[in-house]
């Protein structure tokens, strides 16, 4: 009997070990972000003691990083009316992520609030920039834009932008094919504008940051040096997927800077027309951002139609591509309005839908638009008094004009390298006038101005004897 008492005691005592480790693996997995592994038995142990805070806690967390924010809340809530530090955060970030602005707020500024500075706790740096994140982007719920979703696809991620059909007059978005050689670029996505006369696109710098860059057709077709449109645009962090309206002046690009509501955001500047500097970028707010990566918004004027790309719908490898009508001024939703989550996060696009209104046409004018031809290379562009423009050798209907054009593009090419000394020297010159210097630079502005003569009166001749 006795050594059946013992067998039994036995039993219950590695019992008791054996959970009391499974517990302590669960919380070991949870410590290394493990979350999924750690969540049975988590759940296992709330079963046993619903009322333990820490196991309220772990458990919503895991269900946070599962995406199961309906179930997290539940747990989280109840952490932290025990006064569980950590659930406050956890809170703010579930009710960010739901677009549930002033809840986040709320728990945001609780957990702040719980470290006492008397006794020099400061919350973890990383915390802290989410929190500013989190707080700023339900500050941006009071600014929903009330805009009309007509269509939404998705797509491949890494040809996403091959789906957007925009007018020519827009310009077109095109493959990292269409750069010249040497030329980097780390999105694969180039934007030209309606005269091919430019190109902008991302590229990564020397220290892993991503900036917008910019290069311009020279007089030889030739490319000029890419450089970098606008140094204030990151604000501390990337930039990519740029957008020139037909203006020249209005840009739309994404960017995770400081001014981010989470990953990429979509944001909106413009230049000013004297200075050429580039103004403060906007961030354009919901609906197009969200707290996952929104990307290359186009707005195209010909048909009244606007794109972007998101990842907010967490499809693996793909985008959500959403097609709106465009519009000049912003119209806000109403704060008050009882389904602002789901609104500014496109939860339903029916729900953006005007009571009556009719999208056919708009989708008309999408489907009417013909593809565009892919870029090919130019060898120059030349201009006749009909309006058509030659792009290659093979235009040319007379052989004695395709002669002339070969001696003009030399021409050309001559001319481009000599503007390009004569910007390096009138540079020296700003910071050393020497009198050498001077003369150098007054005899090639009188080359530079020679070889425009000769390209002026060899481009008529060209263009007589062609008509």
């Amino acid at each position: 009997m006795r050594r059946l008492s013992s067998f039994i005691l036995f039993c219950l005592v590695s019992a008791f070990v054996s959970l009391a480790m499974t517990l302590q693996d669960a919380k070991n997995l949870y410590r290394k972000g493990e979350y999924a592994k750690a969540l049975p038995e988590f759940e296992r142990q709330y079963k046993k003691n619903p009322r333990n805070a820490s196991i309220n806690h772990w458990l919503g967390v895991c269900l946070f990083y599962e995406g199961k924010y309906a179930r997290a809340e539940k747990y989280l809530i109840y952490a932290d009316k025990k006064e569980v530090r950590e659930s406050a955060y956890y809170l703010a970030r579930l009710y960010y992520i739901q677009y549930r602005g002033a809840e986040a707020i709320e728990y945001a500024e609780k957990y702040e609030a719980s470290f006492d500075d008397s006794k020099k706790e400061t919350i973890p740096a990383s915390k802290a920039r989410e929190l500013e994140l989190i707080k700023r982007a339900a500050s941006m719920m009071d600014h929903v834009d009330n805009i009309e979703v007509i269509d939404s696809m998705v797509v491949e991620k890494d040809k996403f932008f091959s789906y957007y059909r925009i007018s020519p007059e827009a310009g077109c978005i095109e493959s990292a094919d269409v750069l010249p050689e040497g030329f980097d670029n780390n999105t694969g996505v180039v934007f030209l504008p309606e005269t091919r006369s430019s190109m902008m696109w991302s590229m990564t710098d020397s220290v892993g940051v991503s900036h917008i860059v910019e290069s311009t057709m020279l007089h030889d077709k030739s490319w000029d040096k890419p450089h970098i449109v606008g140094d204030n645009l990151g604000e501390g962090g990337d930039v990519c997927y740029p957008f020139m309206m037909p203006d020249g002046a209005t840009l739309y690009f994404a960017g995770n800077g400081d001014n981010s509501i989470g990953g990429y955001d979509i944001f909106m500047t413009r230049r000013d027309s004297e200075t050429l500097e580039y103004y403060k970028p906007q961030n354009m707010g919901y609906p197009y951002n969200s707290p996952y990566d929104d990307y290359l918004l186009v707005i195209d004027e010909f048909t009244g139609v606007g794109w972007w790309a998101t990842d907010r719908n967490r499809i693996d490898d793909m985008l959500t591509i959403y097609i709106f009508k465009s519009r000049e001024v912003r119209d806000n939703y109403s704060t008050d309005n009882p389904n602002l989550p789901a609104l500014a996060a496109l939860r339903s696009i029916k729900d953006t839908w005007r009571e009556g209104a009719d999208y056919s046409a708009l989708l008309d004018a999408i489907a009417a638009i013909e593809d565009v031809e892919p870029m090919v290379e130019r060898e120059f562009e030349f201009e006749l008094p009909n309006g058509k423009i030659y792009y290659n050798f093979d235009d040319f209907k007379s052989a004695d004009a395709r002669k002339l054009m070969t001696d003009l593009v030399e021409l050309q090419s001559t001319l481009g390298s000599k503007e390009r000394r004569l910007e390096e020297l009138r540079t020296k010159y700003a910071s050393n006038r020497s009198a050498a210097l001077g003369r150098n630079i007054l005899q090639l502005e009188n080359e530079v101005e020679s070889l425009r003569s000769s390209i002026f009166n060899m481009s008529n001749k060209i263009r007589t004897i062609e008509k």
